[in-house]
């Protein structure tokens, strides 16, 4: 299928990072996924089918709102005569700034398939999203679709955190 690669065995060694370029996601069947102790894997978005996928203590696998891809009005945070912004929504409603609502719940959180939305008044970015299919999923480690934080220099409001959904025949491990 073209934008799909297929792998037999990836190794990521400690400490190391496997980085997508913005924009860019992670399409993929890989047989044995081994991402080792402090190990990051850092995309906007993941579709892969793995037989093993194993994220070692300490490692990361992240689609999380730093990188700029969950920039959808869907969710979105508001902004009020451009200098405040609530926060975006996706499972829940956004957070409120005084009287200003946050943005509108979406999605479906039985199913999670979208990215998060982006903070009002040009704030945090939303996560992305990850679409994980394995027959073993062992997570020590951490998946990550969380949205960025409000911008510093003005008050605005947060990115709503992406959707991570996990669909394996043996899920275990001691992570988050």
């Amino acid at each position: 299928e073209p934008g799909t690669f297929a792998l037999e065995f990836v190794n990521l060694q400690a400490k190391s990072t496997l980085y997508f370029e913005p924009g860019m996601g992670m399409e993929t069947n890989i047989r044995f996924m081994d991402i080792k102790f402090g190990a990051t894997v850092d995309t906007d978005y993941v579709n892969a089918t793995f037989e093993l996928l194993d994220v070692e203590a300490e490692s990361i696998f992240t689609v999380a709102g730093h990188r700029g891809f969950g920039n959808h009005t869907r969710g979105a945070g508001l902004t009020t005569s451009g200098t405040d912004g609530s926060g975006a929504g996706h499972g829940s409603p956004g957070g409120r700034v005084g009287a200003l609502e946050g943005g509108a719940q979406y999605g479906d959180f039985r199913w999670p398939t979208l990215p998060g939305a982006r903070g009002g008044n040009d704030g945090g970015f939303g996560g992305g999203w990850m679409d994980i299919v394995g027959d073993y999923v062992v997570v020590d480690g951490r998946l990550d679709a969380s949205g960025s934080d409000s911008a510093v220099d003005r008050i605005s409001g947060a990115g709503s955190g992406g959707s991570l959904l996990v669909v394996a025949d043996h899920l275990t491990g001691t992570g988050k």
